[in-house]
């Protein structure tokens, strides 16, 4: 990719001022009027959407990136898993890394957006549990879950033994239910400071997770959404500044990216759209962004006045 003043240009029409890596967006909902927790009437319009969110990510500068299902039926995910499957990008398109399941394993005070109808716990039997839900595990690249509920730990050791990465969220969890969880091979935190219980001093929740001594053993990665909306200037800082190498930057983009202000889909949901800001209709609930990896990037660069390859790190090279 050809990058220029900080954005990515057309290499045939422009002189450009350094090369750099493609984008990877392991966090998205959709875009461009695709809700990928949505069932359409047929598989073929399904993968038809899912390829034009493909050819539209790619103008980005993201190259692959992981189909995003928020808590839905079982229905949902027997019908839409199938479709997921991976596959290298190419000139025609970003690839897919596989589908990212967030949720329905979450805490029901913390789902934000999630409907509340189709959050559920691990029942006594775990792997009944998941695939009564799921079906197949084949084509899912991550799962985001909350390590609170009961039984989380035989979960993350189900999804871990499958090669299926488990990241924390949507949870009221304390620091000590994510050490654990991490030390059961949990890797990533799911948009963090987003749908969690906020930093106390006393408990640091998953946030405190960023500077425990479980680090000096073991990576945790942490998805931020640097859109200006998501995630406070000074939030970022902290962050970046406690544990810079495990910042990924995502986007949480919604059917609504590319579309303008208006009335969206995200799954069983309505979401309202002014400018960058989403929000539960009705509501003030934050549901997912609008904004382009580009322009996160861009943010990013401004608010921890990093130079911009350092930023580029963030949404190219990691996780490892």
């Amino acid at each position: 990719l050809k990058v220029r003043n900080g954005k990515i240009v057309d290499a045939l029409s422009v002189f450009f001022d350094e090369r750099r890596r493609a984008d990877i967006q392991v966090d998205c909902d959709g875009g461009f009027g695709v809700d990928f927790s949505s069932l359409t009437s047929s598989d073929e319009e399904y993968e038809h959407g899912v390829e034009l969110v493909s050819r539209k990510l790619l103008q980005y500068g993201v190259t692959s990136f992981a189909p995003t299902i928020i808590s839905s039926a079982p229905e949902v995910y027997s019908r839409v898993l199938p479709l997921l499957a991976r596959r290298n990008g190419s000139a025609e398109g970003a690839g897919i890394l596989g589908a990212h399941v967030e949720g329905p394993f979450i805490s029901v005070d913390k789902r934000g957006c999630h409907p509340r109808q189709h959050v559920r716990d691990f029942g006594d039997d775990v792997v009944r549990s998941i695939e009564e839900v799921y079906g197949s595990t084949k084509n899912i690249a991550i799962v985001t879950l909350a390590p609170e509920l009961q039984n989380s730990g035989s979960a993350i050791k189900y999804f871990c033994d499958r090669g299926i990465i488990v990241s924390l969220g949507h949870s009221s969890a304390g620091m000590k239910d994510g050490e654990r969880a991490v030390n059961l091979g949990a890797q990533c935190i799911t948009h963090l400071f987003n749908a969690m219980q906020g930093y106390h001093h006393r408990d640091p929740s998953l946030i405190g997770l960023l500077a425990s001594k479980i680090m000096e053993t073991s990576t945790i990665y942490y998805g931020i959404i640097s859109d200006g909306i998501h995630t406070h200037d000074s939030a970022l800082r902290i962050v970046h500044r406690t544990n810079p190498d495990g910042l990924i930057l995502i986007t949480d983009a919604i059917a609504a990216l590319g579309m303008g202000d208006g009335r969206h889909k995200l799954g069983d949901c309505i979401i309202n759209v002014t400018h960058l800001n989403a929000v539960l209709e009705g509501t003030n609930t934050v549901a997912g962004s609008v904004a382009s990896m580009p322009h996160c990037i861009a943010h990013l660069v401004k608010a921890i006045r990093c130079p911009l390859e350092k930023a580029l790190v963030c949404a190219t090279e990691k996780p490892g």
